[in-house]
């Protein structure tokens, strides 16, 4: 009876003792979010930190009456045929992870029939491009009426630009 009395009071410590708690799940959240944060920041303030930020979206220009949001920078063409890369790419899905981006690519180029690649930064952003072209205005038409192209919702809110400053190409992994 002793030991049946004993197994059941460390029984009810260990039950009780060991119970997660909403709380702990919250407090467990706010630290990773925490960290995350600041290991995003690179150890900038805040306030420049989003200065950075701000700079990286895309900024209105305006081609033939019509303000064009364009994002300028330097890329590495990932994933697509060499003869697709043009210097202004009408980016329609940015994403941070490879398989999204090779995902959405497929999509693009069986549903839309675009002759989509994905292009990276130095950061590791894969940004999702539906066409491309040497020339800025044919671009900005090409943006203008993405929806007659690409009937399906896309992932980003707004679809832009990105002005390659210099392209290379880079073998699949």
């Amino acid at each position: 009876m002793k030991k049946i009395l004993t197994l059941i009071a460390i029984a009810t410590v260990l039950l009780t003792g060991c119970k997660t708690t909403e709380e702990n799940y919250r407090k467990s959240y706010e630290a990773t979010i925490a960290n995350a944060k600041e290991k995003d920041m690179d150890g900038l303030d805040s306030e420049t930190y989003n200065k950075v930020i701000a700079a990286q979206r895309p900024k209105a220009v305006s081609v033939k009456g019509d303000n064009v949001p364009i994002t300028t920078g330097y890329a590495v063409m990932f994933k697509g045929d060499n003869k697709d890369l043009k210097k202004y790419n009408v980016v329609v899905g940015a994403m941070r992870q490879q398989f999204n981006a090779k995902a959405f690519c497929n999509r693009l180029k069986e549903e839309a029939g675009c002759n989509a690649y994905i292009m990276t930064d130095r950061d590791h952003n894969y940004f999702v491009v539906a066409a491309a072209y040497n020339n800025l205005e044919m671009a900005a038409e090409y943006l203008k009426n993405i929806k007659s192209h690409i009937k399906f919702k896309l992932p980003i809110d707004e679809p832009y630009i990105y002005d390659t400053k210099r392209i290379f190409i880079k073998d699949e992994e």
